[in-house]
């Protein structure tokens, strides 16, 4: 059987439509920050993405090895993302 690799390209493109209430709650720990250390400003800079975001991705096939290959025409989708944090420990957030 012969097998077909088609590499595909995605763009992704992220537009602010709303924050979350814990998104909102960690925005002023950016600014409490400065004094503090490197870490801690990462810590709060990571923190303070979380929110409500309408994403868009635009989809196109470049690159086929296999000459015979049909491309798919390019596509749009779009779709709402939430971004929490689901863990936070001494050295780990995820």
């Amino acid at each position: 059987m012969k097998t077909l690799i088609t590499i595909v390209s995605l763009s992704l493109t992220i537009g602010l439509s709303a924050q979350s209430a814990a998104g909102a709650k960690t925005k002023p720990a950016v600014a409490d920050a400065i004094g503090n250390s490197k870490f801690e400003q990462d810590k709060a800079a990571i923190k303070s993405m979380c929110g409500i975001y309408k994403v868009s991705f635009d989809f196109a096939e470049t690159f086929s090895s296999d000459t015979a290959y049909k491309f798919h025409n390019r596509y749009k989708e779009h779709g709402i993302e939430y971004v929490f944090l689901a863990e936070e420990s001494l050295n780990k957030m995820v």
